[in-house]
C-alpha cells in the first residue's frame, strides 16, 4: 500500500522560504467543523440545483437538443448507438431514460448507420414534431434527468480546493463554480458538455488522490471513474496522456516519500486503463468490440488519406489500413466509438465558415476560444486565474531557491494546470470549426481551481485585500445573475454585456434556438404588435403552436425583387413589427442586414431582436436598397 504525499506546513511566511497554500495533512480538522462546512457547501450547490430547473423549464429546444433526445431514445429502443456518434452515449442515454419509459410517437425510417450521413438532427425533428403536444414535457423530464452532475461536480470541486489551498480558497472556488453563467447556461441543457465537464473533473481529482495515494484502492476507483468520463465525451481522451505522465512522476517521487515499488504503480496503471475500457464497453453493450481496423469505415482525412474536407465539402468513406498489416489488429473500443471520433475528426478538418468580432473566416483563429473565454466569463475570475498564476510563479521562484520541494509544488499546479491548458490548447489547435465555448467547457472547472489558489494569499492581508477579493467575488456572482435565466448569452461587461454579444460571437454563444418559448409568450402578451413578421433559425428543433402563422422576415433578394415591382402594384414592406433572431441577423450571407443594422425596439432573451418599422423606415430601407442597386 502507497503512503500518502503530504504537503509541508505552507502558512508560514514567504520570506521564511515556504510556499503560499493549505496545510494539508498538516493538523486534523475537527469533525464539527468539517461538517459544519460540508453542510454550506452542500446548501450552495442546492442553489445551483435549484437554478438549473428553473432554467430548464424555461427554454425551448437548443438547436441540437432535439437531436440528442432522439438519439437517446433510439439507443435504449434498439440498443445500437450509431444514430449520434460524434459524442458517446453517457449523457443522452440518461437524459431520454424518462422519456423512453413514458412512451412516444416515433418514426425512425431515417436513421442510417452510414458515417457519411449525419441522420440524428432529421430524426430529432421528426420526433419532437411527432410528440408535438408533449415535446416539451418531454425536454423538462430529460433534462431533469442530466443537470444534477453538474453540482455533484461542484461538490468535489470545492473537496479538491479544500485540499489544495484551505478553506478560504474552497470556497472562492465553489461560488465560482455554483453561479458560473456557463455553467448555468449548459448544465441545463440535454448537451453533454457541461455533465462531461463535470466527470472530467471527477476522474481528473481521482487521478491527483492516486498520485498522492497510490494504492489499489484509489486506482479502483480512478479506473472506474475515468471510464464513466470517457464515456460523456471525447475532450476527456486527453487524460490519458496526464495519468502517464502522473504515473511516470509517481515513479521518479517513489523515494522521497513512500516505498511503493515501480512494478505496483505501473500495475494499477494498467489497471487503471483496464477498468476505464471495460466501462467504455460496457456503455455500448459491449456492441461491436474488436473490429479490425482495417473493416472500418471512416470519413476523415486522417484515417482515409482521401481528399481535403475543407476542399470538397463531401464526407468521402474510405480507410488507409485496410490493405496493410496494422488493418489486422483488432480495436478494443466499441466499433461506433472509434467512429464517433473520425467523425469529430472531419468536423475539425472541414474548414466551416466562422464568426469572430463581426468578421466571417472560412475555418477560424488559433485564438478564438481565448477571446471566447475572455469575454463571457465574469472579469473577475480572470483577476483571480491572473493572481493565481503570480502565485504558481512565485512557488517556482522558491523551488529554484532550494526552499520547497519540487514535489510540493507538482502536487498543487501540475494537475488542475494540465487539465485547463490540455483542453484550451487542444481544442484551440481544432482551427477548422470555431463555433462553440462549448467544446472547451471541459477546462473550465480547473479555472475555478486555481482561483481558489488566492484563499491561503487571503488569509493573511489586510483588511482592504480582504474587502477587494470579496467585492471581485460579489462582482462575479452579481455579472453572472443579471443575465438569468438568459445565461447561454452572457457577455461580460467589457464588451458591454449580453446587448453587445452579437457583435462578437454567435452560435451557441447567444443564439441556440433557446427563447422559443419567451418569444412565443411575447407574441401571446403583445397582441397589439401587428402585423408581426419572424424569422427564427431553430423552428425545426422547437415546434410551434397549432395558430403560428406569422409571415417570415423577407431577405434582402426578395426586398430587391419588390422594388422592382412596385410599381405594378405589390407592396415592397409592411408598416409593423419584424423579429429576427441573432443567427439570422448576423449571417455571413447578409440576407438580413437592411433590418439588423437597425436598431431594435427590444431584444429577447438577448438571442431574439424585435424591430418595429414605421412608414418613414420603410422608405429609407426602400432608398438604402435602390442605392446599393446602382
Amino acid at each position: 500500500m502507497g503512503k500518502s504525499l503530504k504537503f509541508r506546513d505552507a502558512r508560514c511566511n514567504l520570506e521564511a522560504g515556504k510556499f503560499v497554500g493549505s496545510d494539508l495533512d498538516a493538523r486534523p480538522t475537527p469533525l464539527a467543523t468539517t461538517r459544519l462546512a460540508t453542510a454550506w457547501a452542500v446548501g450552495l450547490l442546492a442553489i445551483q440545483f435549484g437554478l438549473l430547473v428553473y432554467r430548464a423549464g424555461l427554454e425551448g429546444y437548443t438547436r441540437n437538443e432535439h437531436a440528442h433526445l432522439a438519439a437517446g431514445v433510439s439507443h435504449w429502443e434498439f440498443g445500437n448507438y450509431d444514430s449520434f456518434r460524434v459524442n458517446p452515449p453517457l449523457i443522452r442515454s440518461l437524459a431520454a431514460t424518462g422519456v423512453y419509459f413514458h412512451g412516444y410517437r416515433a418514426d425512425w425510417s431515417g436513421l442510417s448507420p452510414r458515417p457519411e450521413i449525419r441522420s440524428e438532427f432529421p430524426l430529432g425533428s421528426m420526433f419532437v414534431y411527432a410528440n408535438r403536444d408533449r415535446c416539451y414535457d418531454f425536454l423538462w423530464w430529460a433534462r431533469l434527468s442530466v443537470l444534477w452532475l453538474v453540482p455533484v461536480g461542484g461538490y468535489f470541486l470545492w473537496r479538491w480546493s479544500r485540499q489544495l489551498w484551505g478553506a478560504t480558497g474552497s470556497w472562492i472556488s465553489l461560488i465560482l463554480w455554483v453561479f458560473s453563467p456557463n455553467l448555468l447556461a449548459h448544465g441545463s441543457l440535454i448537451a453533454p458538455d457541461a455533465g462531461s465537464a463535470a466527470l472530467g473533473l471527477i476522474s481528473l481529482y481521482a487521478i491527483w488522490h492516486w498520485f498522492r495515494t497510490p494504492n489499489l484502492a484509489t486506482a479502483y476507483g480512478t479506473g472506474l471513474m475515468l471510464g464513466l468520463a470517457l464515456l460523456s465525451k471525447f475532450t476527456v481522451l486527453l487524460w490519458l496522456p496526464i495519468l502517464a505522465l502522473m504515473v511516470g512522476l509517481r515513479c521518479v517521487m517513489r523515494s522521497l516519500e513512500s516505498q511503493v515499488s515501480v512494478r505496483s504503480l505501473l500495475g494499477q496503471w494498467s489497471l487503471m486503463l483496464f477498468l476505464a475500457l471495460v466501462v467504455i464497453n460496457l456503455g455500448y453493450t459491449f456492441r461491436d468490440v474488436g473490429w479490425q481496423l482495417g473493416k472500418f469505415e471512416f470519413i476523415s482525412r486522417a484515417m482515409t488519406d482521401g481528399p481535403d474536407p475543407a476542399e470538397t465539402g463531401v464526407r468521402q468513406v474510405g480507410n488507409r489500413f485496410q490493405d496493410s498489416w496494422v488493418g489486422l489488429i483488432p480495436v478494443p473500443v466499441p466499433k461506433d466509438y472509434l467512429m464517433g471520433m473520425d467523425i469529430q475528426k472531419w468536423d475539425f478538418e472541414s474548414q466551416m465558415d466562422s464568426y469572430l468580432c463581426g468578421e466571417w473566416k472560412k475555418g477560424g483563429w488559433w485564438y478564438y476560444y481565448l477571446v471566447a473565454l475572455a469575454i463571457k466569463e465574469p472579469v473577475g475570475v480572470w483577476l483571480f486565474l491572473s493572481l493565481a498564476v503570480v502565485l504558481a510563479l512565485q512557488g517556482c521562484w522558491i523551488v529554484a531557491r532550494g526552499k520547497m520541494p519540487t514535489s510540493d509544488w507538482l502536487i498543487r499546479w501540475l494537475v488542475p494546470g494540465l487539465g485547463l491548458l490540455s483542453v484550451v490548447v487542444f481544442v484551440s489547435l481544432q482551427t477548422g470549426i470555431n463555433h462553440h465555448l462549448r467544446y472547451v467547457l471541459g477546462g473550465l472547472p480547473f479555472v475555478y481551481l486555481l482561483c481558489g489558489a488566492v484563499g491561503p494569499w487571503l488569509e493573511r492581508t489586510g483588511i482592504w485585500q480582504k474587502v477587494l477579493i470579496g467585492s471581485l467575488v460579489g462582482w462575479s456572482v452579481i455579472s453572472s445573475l443579471s443575465v438569468y435565466p438568459h445565461s447561454l448569452a452572457y457577455f461580460n461587461e467589457v464588451v458591454g454585456g449580453p446587448s453587445r454579444g452579437r457583435f462578437y460571437l454567435n452560435n451557441s454563444n447567444i443564439d441556440w434556438g433557446q427563447d422559443f418559448l419567451h418569444l412565443q409568450h411575447w407574441v401571446e402578451r403583445h397582441p397589439e404588435r401587428r402585423p408581426l413578421s419572424i424569422s427564427f433559425a431553430s423552428q425545426a428543433a422547437n415546434p410551434p403552436s397549432r395558430d403560428w402563422v406569422f409571415p417570415e422576415v423577407p431577405i434582402r433578394t426578395e426586398l430587391q425583387q419588390r422594388l422592382n415591382q412596385v410599381d405594378a402594384g405589390q407592396e415592397f414592406l409592411e408598416p409593423g413589427w419584424y423579429v429576427l433572431c441573432v443567427t439570422n441577423a448576423v449571417s455571413q450571407y447578409g440576407h438580413y442586414d437592411w433590418l439588423a443594422t437597425r436598431e431594435p425596439k427590444e431584444q429577447i432573451g438577448w438571442s431574439i431582436l424585435v424591430f418595429e418599422l414605421t412608414a418613414e423606415d420603410i422608405e429609407t430601407i426602400k432608398s438604402d436598397l435602390v442605392v446599393q442597386k446602382y
